[in-house]
């Protein structure tokens, strides 16, 4: 699977330099994909800060994830760039986790420039280039947390980024990247609250908030992740390979447009992703299949940088709705080509086997 950092110490620290092409990042959604028409809204389930966005932007629900003692981080993305928000305890000043940033992001390469270091002013700031993208990182301690803000959009998008992240996000009531101080949330959240039902028992998984569940052997190792809303996550990994099954209301609960909405991004946004392609048979069909309630696709390609190089790999992805017009639950398996007959085997072997809630429709076995 793709690099995800959580869990670890630095967690902040990483999360953060995994937006950079020097380490990797994850995807977004497009505005219109996410199906946020009206903006939104984020109360970090740790700490009680709360980020609110305008219609200009969406939430990339996948990538909401709080880890309990550690980082509770949720990203934004709008067509010119995105912001990641991540915050978590107050174990250093914030000037002190940009110096400890700075010296990741510029480590082993010589492609990143400071452009501005401001540690003068009441939000420490430090502004980046890496050539091809631009950067701003604000950091703040704001409800027992040192939130930081970071901005990342290709250098010709970056003007437009910025002025959209002023103008239409906040962080408890005052704009991001404005060098304004927050100020601490009205009610913050408890962050002792007792978690929802559901969850991993053993080898078996059933969704907090859907109700779908899935079971898999000792073979796997398993996590999950719930971040805002009714977003839910299960990571399992293996010898061979990855999976990731998430549910949600992304996509609306629309199989195809959630397929193509992966497609899209990978094929033209991720930065860290060269050469997506769809897998096409002996005869030029494209891997793919759809039917009622599901939608599945298969892709090659590299993931990396220039810094560090490229792996090739083989990502599977398959999309079901769970509520048909409202939630979606997405199927992500990665490997390396050599070890994709032998971890797709193994993966289907899981997701075709997963007992849907009684709201979702009746769905077909996928066979890539």
């Amino acid at each position: 699977m793709r690099p995800r950092f959580d869990g670890i110490t630095g967690g902040l620290l990483a999360l953060l330099v995994a937006m950079m092409p020097l380490l990797g990042s994850a995807g977004i959604l497009s505005a219109t994909a996410a199906g946020q028409a009206e903006g939104g809204d984020y109360e970090s389930p740790q700490f009680g800060y709360v980020v609110e966005w305008n219609e200009q932007w969406a939430e990339r629900e996948r990538e909401t994830t709080s880890d309990a003692g550690g980082v509770d981080s949720m990203v934004l993305s709008n067509n010119d760039g995105r912001v990641q928000i991540a915050g978590q305890v107050d174990e250093a000043a914030a000037d002190e986790f940009l110096d400890e940033m700075i010296s990741l992001v510029t480590a082993g390469t010589d492609k990143f420039e400071i452009i501005n270091d401001d540690r003068d002013g009441d939000v420490p700031t430090v502004e980046l280039s890496t050539g091809r993208d631009h950067l701003l990182l604000e950091a703040q301690t704001v409800d027992g947390a040192v939130v930081v803000v970071a901005l990342r959009a290709r250098e010709a998008d970056y003007g437009a980024a910025l002025a959209a992240a002023q103008d239409g996000i906040t962080l408890n009531g005052t704009p991001v990247l404005s060098g304004e101080v927050a100020t601490p949330a009205a009610d913050p959240a408890d962050p002792t609250e007792e978690p929802g039902t559901g969850g991993i028992d053993g080898t078996t998984y059933t969704s907090p908030d859907h109700g779908f569940t899935v079971t898999w052997d000792e073979a796997w190792e398993a996590t999950e992740t719930s971040g805002s809303g009714d977003f839910n996550e299960l990571r399992l990994t293996s010898s061979t390979g990855g999976l990731s099954i998430l549910s949600g209301t992304f996509y609306g609960g629309d199989p195809e447009t959630c397929l193509a909405g992966e497609d899209a991004y990978f094929g033209t946004e991720d930065p860290n992703v060269e050469d997506w392609t769809p897998v096409v048979d002996a005869d030029g069909e494209a891997v793919a299949g759809s039917g009622d309630g599901f939608a599945y696709g298969v892709f090659t390609f590299a993931y990396g940088s220039e810094d560090d190089g490229y792996v090739d790999l083989v990502d599977y992805i398959e999309c079901r709705s769970l509520i048909p017009g409202e939630t979606t639950l997405e199927i992500l398996a990665s490997t390396t080509p050599d070890l994709y007959e032998e971890h797709i085997a193994s993966v289907l072997e899981i997701t075709n086997a997963i007992e849907m809630p009684e709201s979702a429709d009746p769905v077909e076995p996928a066979e890539p």
